[in-house]
């Protein structure tokens, strides 16, 4: 069994978040100006992880791990950024995506 410790150092989030969060930020803050809410880019990011899947069954690994990439940003990017940005659509984000409590 893990230990707390363990668990929390197997997570890239503490690395990687200070990183990429910027960059985040000026994301979602361009698809709200564009009026882009967090359920579309939800709807986006889970037919983009189908298609990664499909795209490696059917023996394209390269452009199947392309899309996954982008599954994962969406994700991160509606969830934790955009649905911040976007109050009205809060708790359905947290039905359809990561979010913050």
């Amino acid at each position: 069994m893990l230990r707390r410790t363990d668990s929390e150092m197997m997570m890239l989030d503490h690395v990687t978040r200070p990183l990429i969060d910027p960059l985040l930020n000026k994301m979602a803050a361009t698809l709200h100006r564009n009026k882009v809410r967090a359920n579309q880019v939800t709807l986006v990011a889970f037919i983009a992880g189908l298609l990664a899947m499909i795209l490696i069954a059917l023996g394209q690994p390269l452009l199947g791990l392309a899309l996954f990439a982008l599954n994962r940003i969406l994700d991160v990017l509606d969830g934790v950024t955009l649905a911040d940005i976007i109050k009205p659509e809060r708790e359905l984000a947290k039905l359809l995506g990561l979010k913050r409590a």
